[in-house]
């Protein structure tokens, strides 16, 4: 289904508001649910996104509120004169970006006077001057408060030009010192220290402690001291921590290093090349007795990976676990 741009009008105001829809009938009677004034379609054209986009940009200087313009007695004149425009020209790229064709222009220094008693409320820099009386263009919420209660009262700010991008502090304390109440800037002494301390290089912070460091993996073996034999091929990002029993939730392995833990030893710790499973299965075609971890060193390994786990219920297709026995054993017996 094609896209249309149309223009609704609103009873009473002189905005307009430009979108773009599948339906225009249906968007007018869905717009019309909360509105709290009649609305009208006033036209409609074939168009898409980019066209709504491209119209949202050439009025931005004269937007009040989201997609709702402010275009004088003949909207629809001002609409068409624009995609006439657009049609000749090409649709424009987003202001602000760059293209071999069409660069931005420089950015200036700029200041916004009250018209109701001349005086100037705020200094700032853009590179279209022409819409810093918008509200839509700033951020900061006292500036917008402030033109909110301009637009209310009938009136806009005025935009005075009065230099290039570099100067923008010694203006703002210029006018401080004049005596001028710019919005958020109230002590010149104030403001020249927020400003010195902004431009201070940071001295590099310490990291936090428990906040993140990525760290490479490595693979290593456990290998017993009492009888130099690998019991654990394992792999962690912490090489330095694999011989504590609290490194590990197996239990079988907790118990064997508290085994040498009482007896006054730790084990060895080898960081080997290769994958995890690559080095169990060569330890354990090598006859090491690896520490058992259920059904997960018992899978068959070929190719240096672990098989699908068989069902518990069928335990012919199990391989015993290589283990090794513990001195209790022969003592129960």
């Amino acid at each position: 289904m094609s896209l249309f741009v149309y223009l609704i009008s609103a009873s009473g105001s002189p905005l307009v508001k430009i979108g773009v829809t599948k339906d225009p009938e249906a968007r007018l009677k869905n717009l019309a649910i909360g509105s709290p004034v009649p609305l009208r379609l006033l036209w409609t054209s074939p168009g898409d996104r980019a066209l709504e986009a491209a119209l949202h940009r050439q009025f931005f200087d004269r937007q009040s509120h989201g997609e709702w313009f402010d275009l004088g007695d003949d909207p629809v004149r001002e609409v068409q004169a624009q995609i006439a425009g657009l049609a000749r020209r090409g649709l424009p790229r987003r202001p602000g970006t760059t293209s071999p064709r069409q660069a931005p222009p420089p950015s200036v220094v700029y200041r916004l006077r009250d018209p109701r008693n001349s005086q100037v409320r705020y200094i700032g820099s853009t590179s279209y001057p022409e819409r810093a009386a918008n509200r839509g263009t700033h951020k900061n919420p006292a500036v917008r408060a402030w033109l909110e209660e301009l637009f209310e009262a009938g009136v806009k700010a005025k935009v005075e030009v009065i230099g290039g991008d570099d100067g923008t502090f010694t203006y703002v304390h210029d006018h401080l010192l004049a005596g001028e109440p710019l919005i958020g800037c109230a002590d010149p002494a104030v403001y020249q220290q927020q400003h010195e301390q902004r431009q201070a290089p940071v001295p590099d912070q310490p990291r936090p402690a428990g906040s993140h460091v990525w760290r490479p993996s490595h693979v290593y073996l456990l290998r017993d001291p009492r009888t130099n034999r690998v019991r654990l091929v394992g792999e962690t990002t912490r090489p330095e921590r694999a011989s504590s029993r609290w490194a590990h939730s197996n239990p079988a392995v907790r118990a064997w290093l508290t085994e040498l833990r009482d007896a006054g030893l730790q084990p060895s710790v080898e960081l080997v090349s290769g994958s995890k499973w690559q080095n169990i299965e060569r330890q354990t075609q090598a006859g090491e007795p690896l520490i058992s971890y259920g059904d997960t060193h018992t899978l068959p390994i070929v190719g240096g990976k672990r098989q699908r786990r068989v069902s518990r219920k069928d335990d012919t297709h199990r391989q015993p676990a290589i283990t090794e026995p513990h001195p209790s054993d022969e003592g129960a017996k």
